[in-house]
């Protein structure tokens, strides 16, 4: 017969074993509860994701549940070793918590950080260092895979308890490969984005080109009707004019405003050919500086009867332009001449105080330069800026403008093969933005 101690020892140890097993499992069986949680949480959330930073914030959601101290979601790869850390080649964050922004650069900047993220090939799929902060933890960098290549990290902090539990560390992978995937998707959803607004950009320029062609072929015929009973009008005016002479003031003073309109019907006229006429521009090497210092005197006066003060900006090295001289000139003169309108005619000029017009100019790349004109004018409104280049539209008051002017613009620039685009905030201003060819040396 076994001694009754020795029985309650046995089963006391018998007892603790079952117990710590079933503790075992208890415990097994909650973090596969939290794991699954965690998983249908950001499933949930990726699946609605469109974006990188939809992405990021799904990701940082997950990782916060887990109770790290705080955690960052980087997109692109580190800086290559040897060159200095710089905001372009940062790695980019996009979504971060628990940390502020010197604490980000500080991640970003890190050797070691910036080591393995610049080499993905043979490193493993995470790697652990020390954290800057709180005391004791470490830094686990989880590389974001898409099914080709890295597309950036998840960078979390963990505290020694959790750090010494290889759960903790097998869940944070999965988190980084579920949300790679979501990324390298939302990345492609932003490419397709971008792709889409560039085509139906290109496709808005043809309609407008297809438009412009269709009304200066129209305005071309019309102006010639109109131009030869204009010529009669005119001549029989003056004739009547000198038969009159003095004898009648006030018929004499009619007969003068008869001629004035019809000389300005006959300027509009001029305008519809030359905005109708297919022609090649004599193109040479100009020097925009120059085309915008030679306007700007010419409009000297104007610029001081309107109150308009006038700054330029123009790059000490910008190279010359392939172009006709005299339609970049036309150019300049139609764009600040809109601009002087647009401050003078603008109703709150009395609080904002004197009006400003800034020209800059620079070179964006070997074969283009950019040009902007802007104003703190009325602006224009947002439904009406689909509309600016159209021939005859005008925002201007009755009598005050011939809806030439950008359409004239628009033609020049589309011959000389550049591009031009107009932005504006109503009672903010305008700035319109064209580039040109550089021309060859």
């Amino acid at each position: 017969m076994i001694p009754s101690v020795k029985v309650a020892a046995l089963r006391y140890a018998i007892e603790k074993r079952v117990g710590t097993a079933a503790q075992d499992a208890e415990i097994a069986t909650r973090g596969d509860q939290r794991r699954q949680e965690i998983h249908g949480a950001l499933s949930e959330a990726l699946v609605v994701a469109l974006g990188p930073e939809d992405v990021a914030r799904a990701a940082i959601e997950a990782v916060e549940r887990m109770g790290a101290p705080w955690t960052a979601f980087l997109l692109g790869s580190g800086i290559p070793e040897g060159s200095a850390p710089t905001q372009s080649n940062r790695p980019r964050v996009l979504a971060s918590s628990g940390m502020d922004e010197q604490a980000l650069q500080a991640l970003g900047d890190r050797p070691d950080v910036r080591e393995w993220l610049a080499n993905p090939a043979g490193h493993s799929p995470y790697s652990v260092v020390p954290a800057d902060k709180p005391h004791g933890a470490v830094l686990g960098l989880f590389r974001l895979r898409g099914r080709a290549d890295d597309l950036g990290c998840l960078a979390v902090a963990a505290l020694p308890s959790a750090a010494r539990d290889e759960s903790f560390w097998d869940l944070l992978a999965a988190v980084a490969n579920w949300s790679g995937v979501a990324l390298e998707r939302a990345l492609l959803h932003r490419r397709l984005e971008m792709a889409f607004a560039e085509a139906r950009n290109t496709q808005r320029r043809l309609l407008q080109a297809e438009k412009q062609s269709a009304i200066g072929r129209l305005a071309a015929g019309l102006a010639h009707e109109i131009g030869t009973p204009l010529n009669v009008i005119s001549g029989r005016a003056e004739m009547l004019l000198e038969e009159i002479g003095g004898t009648s003031q006030r018929s004499a003073q009619s007969l003068r405003s008869i001629i004035t309109q019809i000389e300005r019907i006959t300027g509009l006229v001029g305008q519809l050919l030359d905005f109708a006429r297919e022609h090649a521009p004599a193109r040479g090497q100009v020097p925009l500086a120059d085309v915008i210092g030679a306007v700007l005197e010419l409009l000297e006066r104007a610029f001081a009867k309107a109150g308009v003060e006038v700054s330029t900006s123009i790059a000490s090295d910008l190279p010359k332009v392939r172009a006709d001289k005299n339609q970049m000139q036309q150019v300049f003169i139609n764009l600040l001449m809109n601009s002087i309108d647009a401050i003078v005619l603008d109703p709150e000029r009395a609080t904002k105080g004197r009006g400003h017009i800034v020209v800059s100019a620079k070179a964006v790349s070997r074969e283009l330069v950019k040009v902007r004109v802007e104003d703190d004018g009325h602006g224009i409104e947002a439904a009406n800026l689909n509309k600016v280049f159209d021939p005859f539209f005008s925002t201007k008051p009755v009598g005050t403008g011939t809806g030439l002017g950008l359409a004239v613009v628009y033609g020049i620039v589309a011959e000389h093969g550049g591009t031009i685009d107009i932005q504006s905030r109503w009672t903010q201003g305008t700035t319109v933005t064209f580039t040109l060819p550089v021309s060859p040396d």
